[in-house]
C-alpha cells in the first residue's frame, strides 16, 4: 500500500528492477493477473523461500498483528 510504505522504498525497488504487486491488485477479481505475475517470478528462480507478512491483511483479518494494514488485503 502506497500509505503503508516510504517513497524510497517504492524508489527502491523501482531501482533494482524488483517486481511487486500493490495490495489493491491482489484481488479475486485480478487473480488471473496475480498468478501470472507469480509464475513469471517462480521461472526466473532455482530455488523460492515463502514467507507471509500478516501485516498485509485487513485489520479484522489479522487483530493480533504490530501493525495490521487499515486498508490491507482481505480474505474474501
Amino acid at each position: 500500500a502506497n500509505h503503508a510504505n516510504t517513497k524510497v522504498l517504492f524508489d527502491t525497488a523501482d531501482a533494482l528492477n524488483c517486481s511487486y504487486l500493490r495490495d489493491h491488485e491482489v484481488n479475486i477479481f485480478n487473480l488471473p493477473n496475480v498468478l501470472a505475475a507469480v509464475d513469471a517470478f517462480i521461472e526466473k528462480v532455482d530455488c523460492l523461500y515463502v514467507t507471509i507478512d500478516l501485516d498485509v491483511f485487513a485489520a479484522a483479518v489479522a487483530p493480533g498483528v504490530s501493525a495490521p494494514a487499515v486498508k490491507g488485503i482481505d480474505l474474501a
